[in-house]
């Protein structure tokens, strides 16, 4: 059973972005008082275009997929240095769900619950990835335990979703 990960990407994409490593970070320039505004020019009818969207879509998947694996390398490499680093594994642990690598970000996970018990968001995400692996009663039980530490309205909304999907009684 293949289900949707609720907001990971909520989550992933605002740690990335704080890391610049989100996708055309840096490409752009803040528009300022003496620029001009950026404007786009419509395509010319004339000339047929050298991609399809769809190839656009995998180059954006691409640079995704090898921006992900950056922020796992750096993650990685500061947990090399300080091996009690919670955040670098939590964030690591969303890279690792991003990219399917379930295993890989529950042991990530798993660390920052050693460390941190009390991160209800770190439960919020197991409970996430043991329904996306089919584990119905592990699931349910994070997820109650991050209902229990206490989510941000938005993350306690999707969590309740979830638990109602997996039948919670």
């Amino acid at each position: 059973m293949h289900r949707r990960i609720y907001p990971i990407v909520g989550l992933v994409l605002p740690a990335l972005l704080l890391l610049g490593l989100a996708v055309g970070c840096g490409e752009t320039e803040e528009p300022t008082a003496t620029s001009a505004p950026h404007t786009q020019k419509p395509p010319d009818p004339t000339v047929a275009p050298t991609e399809s969207a769809e190839d656009r879509g995998q180059e954006v998947d691409d640079r995704q997929q090898s921006e992900l694996g950056s922020a796992i390398e750096e993650h990685s490499q500061a947990i090399a240095i300080d091996p009690q680093d919670t955040e670098a594994y939590y964030h690591r642990g969303l890279a690792y769900v991003t990219t399917g690598q379930y295993d890989q970000a529950l042991a990530d996970f798993g660390q920052v619950l050693e460390r941190d018990p009390a991160n209800a968001s770190a439960y919020y995400v197991c409970g996430q990835v043991y329904a996306e692996l089919g584990e119905r009663e592990e699931a349910i039980a994070y997820l109650e335990r991050a209902l229990d530490l206490g989510l941000n309205p938005e993350m306690k909304q999707y969590a309740e979703e979830l638990l109602k999907e997996l039948g919670r009684e």
